[in-house]
């Protein structure tokens, strides 16, 4: 009786590092060992091109300008920003004028509505301009107060 091909393979197995020894097993078929052994040699790889140094016109500007400084490559000093915060209770005086506006505005649904159930639309008009110039004295007025906090 003979023996199997593959317990007839007198080749060394491959040195078992760390790395190795979780890797996959390369199987074993005969078929798969037969190609292994008509694969062709690569050709050998062509001689390296020489390369022709070329100047780089960058580096001859820097050379030029480290020359000129004494310096090569200092780095300058970085300047940096002040922080510029918001003035304190600038978002809460405007949420106050949004307020004041819109109760402003209802106050002038509500008087414009009570004057078209009596029927007063003319003197409706002149109640409006009252009012306009009122909210623009008091917007003044606003102003100036902010100006002063």
């Amino acid at each position: 009786m003979a023996a199997h091909p593959l317990l007839l393979d007198t080749s060394t197995p491959a040195p078992q590092s760390k790395k190795d020894r979780y890797k996959p097993m390369q199987p074993k078929f005969a078929s798969i060992r037969a190609n292994a052994r008509n694969v062709p040699t690569p050709p050998p790889a062509p001689p390296p091109v020489p390369t022709v140094a070329k100047e780089n016109p960058y580096a001859a500007a820097a050379a030029s300008a480290s020359a000129e400084t004494g310096f090569e490559g200092a780095p300058r000093e970085r300047v940096g920003r002040s922080l510029r915060f918001n003035p304190k209770g600038k978002y809460v005086s405007m949420a106050n004028q949004v307020r004041q506006d819109a109760q402003l505005e209802a106050l002038k649904q509500r008087i414009a509505e009570s004057a078209r159930k009596a029927g007063l639309d003319g003197e409706f008009d002149t109640l409006e301009k009252n009012i306009r110039v009122r909210l623009f004295l008091l917007l003044i007025l606003l102003h100036n107060l902010i100006d002063i906090l």
